[in-house]
């Protein structure tokens, strides 16, 4: 993992992954090692921005992942206590609900009650029932006695029925107002059961509410770990990179240097196989030339207009005065043409050696030119 992780970051930042030989700046003039080592530095601040930023995107992204870590434990334990203060809450109201329906039925007595006042309204409306037919009995007695009947017993009677009636009235809504009562303190106490179930079935919710959110504590503080570690890790292996970098750095500016002192010998060798090329052949037919021909008609045009004149009057001079010297008088003319043409060939040959070894010494500041030029000279002779 880590050696894919470290290629990925190589080739992301443009660096090769092959080791190279140490540098090497002999060889170099100063122009071109400060061009190398600018060169080499501007790579390696890109080199090393590229890697500074991965660092810090890594660095950034550990302290989100701390952060949000934070926050979720900060926000589960204060949800927990939250419902933790909530279940207890609940836990006492159960407790006082529950109490309170015990004390109800502890001192109603509900149903046996109930079954009591249903007796007792049964009971009432038969002696009402009975009452009524006595009433009308006496009132048909009434209706039938004789005019020598007693009526003050009838009245004493009457207003015992009446009172009777008025005590069983008030009997009646003494029972009617119980009933209510007892209506109402059935109301509150199923009212009171079902509350007790709802707080009942919100405390099971709330409990089950804090086992996830104990669970999901669990769950942040492995993922926490686990960033932890791989944060711990990318720090690990940026040092490394950091490291790898560094020796990257010196195998390239090496790289360089060598690649700078190749070509600095191609030129030289470009340019001495230049000059070879341009006056070797050209000396060596200049030796081989021994016709007069030859050379007076190849190359007049290198002759000086003057001297072509001077060798015209005394060619003539010998013919009119020693006519028997004049082949040797042409020989000495071609012979001196001849060494003129040698005399412009070395004069060329010398200004495109000294151009020669400027172009060779430029580039060379620690060899002397008086070295160069013994150099190249033996090369010539032999």
């Amino acid at each position: 993992m880590t050696g894919n992780h470290t290629l990925k970051v190589f080739n992301k930042t443009g660096l090769p992954t092959s080791m190279l030989s140490p540098p090497n700046v002999e060889g170099l003039d100063e122009k071109t090692a400060q061009k190398v080592q600018a060169a080499d530095a501007t790579l390696l601040r890109k080199n090393y921005e590229a890697l500074l930023s991965i660092v810090r995107e890594q660095q950034q992204a550990k302290e989100l992942a701390e952060t949000r870590a934070a926050e979720a434990i900060h926000d589960q334990e204060e949800q927990r206590a939250m419902f933790e203060v909530q279940i207890e809450n609940m836990k006492l109201a159960n407790v006082g609900l529950r109490s309170k329906v015990r004390a109800l039925e502890n001192r109603t007595s509900l149903p046996q009650l109930f079954e009591q006042y249903e007796q007792e309204l049964r009971t009432l409306h038969a002696q009402i029932q009975e009452l009524q037919e006595r009433n009308v009995a006496l009132e048909l007695q009434a209706s039938g006695v004789g005019i020598n009947a007693s009526f003050i017993d009838f009245k004493k009677k009457y207003q015992q029925v009446v009172d009777e009636k008025l005590a069983l009235e008030k009997e009646v809504i003494e029972c009617r107002k119980r009933e209510r009562h007892l209506q109402v303190q059935g109301r509150i106490a199923g009212e009171s059961t079902r509350r007790v179930d709802q707080l009942s079935r919100d405390l099971n919710n709330k409990e089950e509410d804090l086992v996830a959110a104990r669970l999901s504590k669990q769950r942040l503080s492995a993922e926490m770990n686990q960033i932890l570690e791989k944060a711990d890790q990318l720090h690990h292996e940026n040092e490394k990179l950091l490291q790898e970098k560094a020796a990257t750095a010196e195998e390239l500016l090496a790289t360089r240097m060598y690649l700078a002192s190749l070509d600095n010998e191609k030129k030289k060798a470009a340019i001495l196989d230049r000059f070879v090329e341009k006056h070797g052949d050209r000396m060596s037919k200049l030796r081989q030339r021994d016709t007069p021909c030859a050379g007076s008609k190849g190359e007049n045009w290198r002759r000086d207009q003057h001297a072509r004149e001077c060798e015209d009057k005394l060619l003539a001079t010998v013919k009119r005065s020693l006519p028997q010297a004049v082949p040797l008088c042409n020989k000495i003319l071609r012979r001196l043409e001849m060494q003129e043409l040698s005399l412009r060939e070395f004069s060329e040959r010398e200004v495109d050696f000294i151009n020669m070894l400027v172009e060779l010494v430029s580039d060379q500041p620690t060899v002397s030119l008086k070295q160069m030029i013994e150099q190249e000279m033996n090369k010539l002779q032999s």
